[in-house]
């Protein structure tokens, strides 16, 4: 796995079917995630927010409806 966003996409892809389409449709949620990490400074060593897999599953685990 290259990158931590690769791991991001095979979650969403395991979790909820990953294609371009529901991408772009959970692109809010990768938006809020980011925003979160950036105001909390949660920041790489080169300034940059980085999304991961366990980001997604904590974003999922906190969802009304999770089981």
């Amino acid at each position: 796995m290259k990158t931590s966003g690769d791991e991001a996409l095979l979650i969403m892809e395991r979790d909820i079917g990953g294609n371009e389409c529901r991408l772009q449709e959970y692109a809010p949620v990768f938006s809020d995630i980011a925003s979160k990490k950036f105001n909390g400074r949660e920041l790489t060593f080169d300034g940059l927010v980085r999304i991961t897999a366990t980001d997604v599953s904590a974003w999922k685990a906190h969802l009304p409806d999770a089981a």
